[in-house]
């Protein structure tokens, strides 16, 4: 009788010896799995930063309120994301397609708004000349350094909805 009772106590330790190896081996392969997603999700953190980054002109009626006296340009520019950006890159395209680049490289948080004035050369001083302007974020990669989002997150105008007016 005592080799009965001790054959499926010897099975059940046995049964559970192997399914302590088996969830070792299972929690083992999901970190290192894990671990992978995270690396992974730095790369995609970054994308996912420049789409969240929506920088915008200030709107009255649908037209872009930009103010130019001929030689300055002033208009306000809002952080209409849930999360800060680093600064942005302004860039003005004139009708040969040459593009004048103003960095703003200071902390720009999310729901502000700010003023931005450009003193213009020669070639810009006429509104009529531009072909489009863009607002370019600037965000913080996984490397911890400033970067400026891939050109197809920046916020593109076109001069047929810009509302020039002269500043007073």
């Amino acid at each position: 009788m005592s080799k009965k009772a001790l054959s499926p106590l010897i099975a059940s330790i046995l049964l559970i010896a192997l399914s302590i190896t088996v969830g070792a081996l299972m929690a083992a392969f999901s970190h290192n799995f894990t671990s992978e997603a995270v690396i992974l999700g730095d790369t995609y953190s970054l994308e996912s930063r420049c789409s969240a980054a929506k920088l915008s002109i200030s709107k009255l009626n649908d037209d872009y309120r930009i103010c130019h006296n001929g030689t300055n340009m002033i208009f306000v520019v809002s952080n209409d994301a849930t999360s800060d950006v680093e600064g942005f890159k302004f860039v003005i395209f004139d009708k040969n397609f040459i593009s004048y680049e103003f960095e703003f490289l200071e902390l720009f948080k999310a729901g502000h708004y700010k003023k931005i004035n450009i003193t213009l050369n020669d070639s810009l001083e006429n509104i009529s000349n531009f072909e489009e302007l863009r607002l370019i974020p600037y965000v913080v990669n996984k490397d911890k350094k400033i970067v400026a989002c891939p050109e197809p997150s920046a916020n593109s105008i076109k001069p047929s909805i810009i509302t020039s007016f002269v500043c007073e």
